[in-house]
C-alpha cells in the first residue's frame, strides 16, 4: 500500500510538472502578445487568459509543494527498538506503525489529488478561452 501510495504522488507530480510547464508557456506567450497591440479587445482576452493559467499555475506548484509524506518505517532501527521484544509485539507495533502512516498518506492524496483535478479544469477552461481567442482574433 505505501509503495502504491508513493507511485501515486510520484504521478501527481508529474500530471502537476506538465501543466505548470504549459501554463508557462501559454503565460509567456500571451504576456508577449500584449505588448504593442493597440487593440483593447485582444489586451483583455489575453489578461483574462494569463489569470486564468496563472491560477492553474499556483494550484500546480502548491500540489507539488505538499511534502508531508510518511515513509514506512526503518528496518535497522526496528531491529534495534525490539530486539528484546517478543514477536508478537513487535508485530503489532509495526503493524500499527504502517497503519498509521499509510491513513496519513491517503489524506494527504486526497488533498493532493482534490487540487490536481481543480488544476486540471481551470488549466481546460484557459485552454478553451485561448481556442476561442485565436477564432475571435483570426476574424476582427
Amino acid at each position: 500500500t505505501l509503495d502504491f501510495q508513493f507511485d501515486v504522488q510520484d504521478g501527481l507530480d508529474t500530471k502537476s510538472g506538465i501543466l505548470i510547464g504549459i501554463a508557462g508557456v501559454v503565460i509567456t506567450l500571451m504576456v508577449t502578445s500584449l505588448i504593442g497591440t493597440p487593440s483593447l479587445l485582444t489586451r483583455i482576452i489575453a489578461v483574462i487568459i494569463v489569470l486564468v493559467f496563472f491560477v492553474s499555475l499556483v494550484l500546480s506548484y502548491r500540489n507539488i509543494r505538499i511534502r508531508d509524506w510518511q515513509k514506512p518505517p526503518d528496518i535497522d532501527a526496528l531491529i534495534k527498538e525490539y530486539e528484546h521484544e517478543d514477536a508478537h509485539t513487535t508485530k503489532c507495533k509495526l503493524t500499527g506503525t504502517i497503519q498509521l502512516a499509510i491513513k496519513k498518506n491517503q489524506i494527504i492524496l486526497e488533498k493532493r489529488i482534490q487540487l490536481y483535478k481543480w488544476s486540471y479544469k481551470i488549466h481546460f477552461v484557459g485552454l478553451v478561452l485561448l481556442a476561442i481567442a485565436v477564432i475571435i482574433l483570426a476574424f476582427t
